[in-house]
């Protein structure tokens, strides 16, 4: 008889190298042997959504949270499936029935959380994101979080007071939280990042990070009316963009940079 865990591992290994029907012909034979083991239902479930069978996925999660009903990590994906299945609604029945399981868990009320987030609910996720920093409000997994839910239930003060701790934990990667502050309101001379923008700027950055403070240096730079400067910012902004996705550099339009103006305009008047 086979090792359930050890066969387990060896069928996530291959779904992980693309080698699906390798990894479903694993699972038969598992689900064959050990039906009553969650990790063996896990793995079906995992081997279903690789060959897009969401329902099939779904039954296969069901049927571990009933045979292990203390592990959050399958609630989770029960919910991730629902979402692929559009039941929205029940994807957010399913977050909150795991969050008030499992109370203590900072982490799984900021997954539930972000399931809210996936179905548009802001106010929704809230509740889960403010339970989470009650018990680590410095946790950057939490700051991010919490400072795009309140940008978009229109809290400016408290989105700012988060994106400001998550930036005072001078984590590797900033761009989305430094774009995001500077849509939050319009930059005044006296209130603005420019200057620091053009100095975290001047570090070597990742490309993608290089594009999103880009595009927050020409938002800023555009409500101080420093139009030339702010337009020197989006071409950069558009170039970098254009050779993440392997575009030739020598190859930028004028639409690359007028799609930029555009977001940048976006931003303004979303901000203001």
């Amino acid at each position: 008889m086979m090792n359930p865990l050890k066969e387990v591992n060896r069928g996530m290994d291959l779904l992980s190298k693309g080698q699906v029907r390798e990894a479903a012909e694993t699972s038969s034979k598992l689900l064959a042997e050990a039906p009553a083991s969650a990790l063996v239902q896990y793995l079906a479930c995992e081997v279903a959504i690789a060959q897009n069978q969401a329902e099939q996925a779904l039954n296969h999660i069901n049927r571990a949270i009933e045979i292990d009903s203390q592990q959050p990590e399958l609630y989770i994906k029960k919910a991730s499936i629902e979402l692929i299945c559009r039941q929205g609604l029940q994807a957010q029945d399913t977050a909150s029935s795991f969050a008030a399981f499992f109370p203590g868990d900072p982490m799984v009320q900021l997954q539930a959380a972000r399931v809210f987030t996936e179905c548009g609910n802001h106010a929704g996720a809230e509740k889960f994101l403010l339970i989470a920093g009650a018990m680590d409000a410095k946790n950057p997994k939490f700051l991010f979080e919490f400072s795009t839910n309140q940008f978009f239930l229109g809290k400016t003060t408290e989105a700012e007071k988060a994106i400001s701790d998550y930036l005072d934990l001078q984590l590797a990667l900033n761009g989305r939280k430094l774009l995001l502050r500077a849509q939050l309101r319009k930059q005044t001379q006296s209130q603005n990042h420019v200057e620091m923008l053009e100095n975290y700027l001047a570090r070597e950055l990742p490309e993608k990070e290089a594009v999103n403070s880009y595009y927050a240096l020409a938002k800023e730079l555009e409500d101080l009316g420093e139009y030339t400067r702010s337009f020197e910012a989006l071409k950069l902004g558009a170039a970098t963009q254009r050779h993440l996705v392997n575009f030739n550099l020598a190859g930028l339009t004028i639409g690359d940079v007028i799609f930029a103006a555009l977001f940048i305009r976006y931003l303004k008047a979303t901000s203001s």
